[in-house]
């Protein structure tokens, strides 16, 4: 089973976006490929890919600003934005107004779900994937941007193996298991 990691690159006036970083930190592993997309409201850019390693189960990352928990995403909303100053606009007026994510993450200590991931990349790439993917699993963590990088790649990773127990066949688990250990 594959499962599809992604991030993004910096953007504004950040020189490192966290999600880079943690993508490359996540330990290696035959069954997760590892992305880090431009700052783009572009769907092709995601659904290429997608397309190219035809992944069982995606987890996006994306930054934010605000916090020191990881928020769980479980709504992406029919809107963009292009910049800070510009007004949020629709991204289709005839699809749905949001998508529920397919893949629930449990909450912990250092996690919350939300509801709202804003009018950013992110987002957007959520309903993309959520429109366009509706057989593929599919979660995203916002991570705050100033968390320490070891904490967050350890929790990325924990997320990966509670979505293997959740979404993977039995016979197909053990695969990962080395992958969680050798980060302890």
């Amino acid at each position: 089973m594959k499962i599809l990691l992604y991030g993004f690159k910096s953007y504004n006036h950040w020189k490192k976006n966290i999600t880079e970083s943690v993508v490359e930190k996540v330990s290696d592993n035959k069954d997760i490929v590892k992305v880090v997309f431009p700052l783009r409201l572009n769907k092709r850019i995601f659904l290429k890919k997608i397309k190219e390693t035809m992944p069982d189960l995606i987890i996006g990352l994306g930054q934010h600003e605000n916090g020191d928990k990881f928020r769980i995403e479980r709504k992406a909303i029919n809107v963009k934005r292009k910049n800070l100053k510009s007004e949020p606009t629709y991204l289709s007026k005839t699809k749905p107004h949001h998508y529920f994510l397919s893949m629930i993450l449990d909450e912990d200590s250092d996690s919350w779900h939300s509801y709202n991931a804003g009018d950013n990349v992110s987002n957007y790439s959520m309903y993309i994937i959520s429109h366009f993917c509706k057989n593929i699993k599919f979660a995203f963590i916002n991570i705050p941007k100033n968390t320490d990088l070891n904490k967050t790649a350890t929790f990325v990773e924990r997320k990966i193996k509670e979505s293997e127990k959740k979404f993977m066949p039995k016979g197909e688990q053990s695969s990962l298991k080395s992958f969680v250990k050798s980060k302890k």
